[in-house]
């Protein structure tokens, strides 16, 4: 399960999209999945910022972006 979101951000244009699309493309017969949701992506978050360069940003849980960071100088 922890690679649909994965897939999901890079299937998206802007690699950007809402708590409801995630939702509904990840468990379509749950009718809230808010909850299962926010765990998932909570768990995804450090791994991704360990791993590589890119991270999830939330926008006050409206939407989620997968953003890549810039290396510092």
């Amino acid at each position: 399960m922890q690679h649909h979101p994965m897939t999901l951000f890079f299937l998206s244009p802007s690699h950007r999209l809402s708590k409801v699309d995630f939702c509904r493309q990840l468990w379509p017969g749950k009718e809230d999945a808010s909850e299962t949701f926010y765990r998932l992506i909570n768990r995804q978050k450090p791994i991704i910022k360990t791993n590589n360069n890119r991270y999830i940003v939330a926008d006050r849980d409206r939407a989620y972006e997968l953003t890549v960071k810039e290396p510092a100088n």
